[in-house]
């Protein structure tokens, strides 16, 4: 009689402890699930992406500014050195009979400034 307490007490030891693993690897299951799936942590990565994004935007708009400045102060010292009468350097100033050149906006500079307020509209809706 002993021996039959003593294998039922085994059984319940095996029961209990087959209980337990199986709740131990559902714990980690879902805590993986959990660690792929956190809300908190995919708004960070995102807010991240979009600061990243944001800087680059501003850092491409402040690259586009100066180049159209490189281009109109080319243009002004194209125009008069093309006509053979003055070469201003970089200080000097048209006189008062001459007119500034105006600086006409290309087709290319628009669908660039486009592409930009699309990408920036694209980082606000994500």
């Amino acid at each position: 009689m002993s021996w039959l307490k003593l294998n039922d007490s085994l059984n319940k030891v095996k029961g209990s402890i087959t209980s337990f693993t199986q709740e131990v690897f559902a714990e980690g299951i879902i805590g993986e699930d959990e660690a792929d799936e956190n809300p908190a942590r995919e708004l960070s990565v995102a807010r991240e992406k979009i600061d990243q994004l944001t800087d680059l935007c501003a850092t491409q708009d402040q690259e586009i500014a100066t180049l159209r400045k490189q281009i109109v102060e080319f243009q002004q010292l194209q125009l008069p050195s093309s006509s053979g009468t003055q070469q201003p350097g970089p200080s000097a100033k048209p006189s008062s009979g001459e007119s500034k050149p105006s600086v006409v906006s290309s087709d290319r500079d628009f669908a660039d400034e486009d592409r930009i307020q699309k990408a920036r509209n694209e980082i606000v809706l994500s």
